[in-house]
């Protein structure tokens, strides 16, 4: 039989995609069924886009994503910004397990095409369509510390020029799928006017959580910005004229350093090195010892009478938390704001 070679090129390809379908199936049956059950888990909850990407493509993913990437890469530069994103979302789903193109996809609409754009609205919203992108990473990757990490990151940094645009909108039905996973470990933020920097907590904590459970050596400034994040959160709230919940806040804050160093000292800890110690150790030194001047100065300013103030400030200092909750659940020894606490003081 003589077949011309465009069409002969057409079934040897056909048949390619037919032996690697096959091939991906056998492989996949061939498992332990532990692991079989975990994959079809993890396949069901695709759209079938993502399950043609990640199955059909096959051997040939490597060579498509190249491609893809290059076009995207090409397209953005080329100020063609919406056939740029397209093409990463396609990246995402031939590989959805792939972090980077998740990280790189919430990173370019949030910072570079958020960046070159104009108008404000606009900017707000290819910032909320990189957050959203991170956010269908975190879901499709539960064990991803990495992207939690990064949109801990995103809120934490660049939610600060969005702050106001940030508290005004409901963030529970845009999380909850993502985050689903952790609600039974770590409570959800909830209602509205939720700051950046809240959120910032939350998914750092996430991250801390994910990197501990899968047992896996995670940048050692990760823990820290959960301390980081609740201060500057309580910076927020004070200068808003909000004292009394910023006192709350810097209490919380305290918990968070000292748990974090009682961390880092752990003698039993699998991924502390020496290195991961001193740094630690050194931001603690820098950032712990402010924030207990600051609480003790402004529980001295809020105390209806200066024999509370005072021992609160004693406890502040000594990193006495238990007597500083103490002292703060009697609701009647406190005023809710002052109006000389509204300044930053110099350490901060």
């Amino acid at each position: 039989m003589n077949l011309p070679p465009l069409k002969l090129a057409g079934m040897g390809l056909g048949l390619l995609i037919l032996a690697q379908i096959w091939a991906s199936f056998f492989v996949f049956d061939a498992r332990p069924q532990a692991q079989r059950q975990e994959q079809e888990s993890f396949f069901a909850e695709l759209p079938a886009g993502e399950i043609a990407g990640t199955l059909m493509l096959g051997g040939f993913r490597g060579m498509a994503i190249d491609f893809l990437w290059l076009r995207a890469i090409q397209a953005k530069n080329d100020a063609r910004y919406y056939e740029s994103v397209a093409l990463f979302d396609l990246i995402s789903r031939v590989q959805p397990r792939f972090e980077r193109v998740w990280e790189y996809m919430a990173w370019d609409m949030a910072y570079n095409i958020g960046h070159y754009v104009d108008q404000k609205d606009d900017k707000w919203s290819w910032y909320l369509a990189g957050l959203k992108a991170n956010l269908r990473g975190v879901q499709v990757n539960p064990s991803s510390e990495r992207l939690l990490r990064h949109l801990a990151w995103m809120f934490f940094h660049k939610g600060e020029t969005y702050m106001e645009r940030i508290e005004s909108v409901t963030w529970q039905p845009i999380i909850e799928a993502a985050v689903k996973t952790y609600q039974s470990e770590i409570a959800m933020p909830m209602g509205k006017q939720l700051s950046s920097f809240q959120l910032a907590e939350y998914f750092y904590r996430l991250s801390v959580l994910v990197a501990d459970r899968e047992e896996s050596r995670q940048p050692v400034f990760v823990r820290r910005m959960v301390a980081l994040a609740i201060d500057r959160d309580a910076n927020r709230v004070r200068n808003r004229g909000q004292h009394f919940l910023a006192l709350q806040r810097y209490v919380e804050a305290l918990q968070a350093w000292q748990d974090i160093i009682a961390w880092s000292q752990n003698p039993s800890g699998y991924h502390r090195g020496q290195l991961d110690i001193r740094l630690t150790d050194e931001s603690y030194q820098r950032n712990e010892g402010g924030l207990r001047r600051k609480m003790s100065n402004l529980g001295k300013l809020l105390a209806k009478e200066s024999k509370t103030g005072e021992a609160f400030a004693q406890a502040a200092m000594k990193r006495d938390i238990k007597t500083c909750h103490a002292l703060m659940a009697q609701s009647d020894l406190w005023n809710e704001h002052i109006e000389t606490a509204t300044i930053q003081w110099l350490d901060e």
